[in-house]
């Protein structure tokens, strides 16, 4: 599991799909959290974020996100805080609403929280496409 978030870290950083089964390079919508895909971030700098948002460029690939409207349809966020089973809050657009809100003005140093099974939808296409995870630390 460990070698699969590195992957996506990457793929999330370049701003690069990787479809394996064609050995294929494609760019994709990248999105972020205040900036980030992975690493810490301050408690304040987290519960002052409102929404995910897509990349603009990433290193030397301009995202597809900037090409292209898109729009964070669905996403799963994992709450994690020492001591405590991990709570799994669903989500349905790119800004916090309700329950996504109520979690994020909760964080306090040490928790963790995973965005994944993220779902975006842009502009051309008919279908929704999986966009990179996120992984956040509070400190």
């Amino acid at each position: 599991m460990k070698t699969i978030q590195k992957i996506s870290a990457l793929v999330a950083t370049t701003g690069l799909c990787f479809f394996l089964s064609s050995f294929t390079v494609n760019d994709c919508p990248v999105i972020t959290y205040n900036g980030q895909v992975e690493g810490t971030i301050t408690v304040d700098d987290f519960k002052q974020t409102k929404e995910l948002s897509f990349a603009k460029q990433i290193g030397f690939s301009n995202n597809k996100a900037a090409k292209h409207n898109c729009e964070l349809v669905s996403f799963t966020l994992y709450y994690i805080r020492e001591g405590m089973d991990p709570v799994e809050i669903m989500g349905k657009q790119q800004s916090f609403h309700g329950v996504v809100l109520k979690a994020i003005h909760q964080a306090q140093e040490g928790d963790r929280y995973t965005f994944v099974d993220m779902q975006a939808k842009c502009d051309g296409n008919t279908k929704t496409q999986k966009v990179n995870p996120i992984s956040l630390k509070i400190k």
